[in-house]
């Protein structure tokens, strides 16, 4: 559904605010065009600041 939502957004990078409830149910705040994402690319070891020069390079390889 994510992905849907970026394709009819036009965007081809983006940040979302989640939440999980107690019960498991999965709440949707926001997709945020110019979003943070160094703190996940730390976490999980991707190389996403690469892959956006690449991108603004004009490299549109997907990963």
């Amino acid at each position: 559904m994510l992905l849907g939502l970026m394709r009819a957004l036009g965007l081809c990078f983006g940040t979302v605010d989640l939440k999980i409830t107690e019960q498991g149910e999965h709440v949707f705040f926001e997709v945020n065009p110019r979003g943070q994402f160094l703190c996940i690319e730390i976490l999980t070891g991707l190389g996403i600041s690469a892959a956006m020069a690449g991108l603004l390079a004009g490299d549109r390889r997907r990963a």
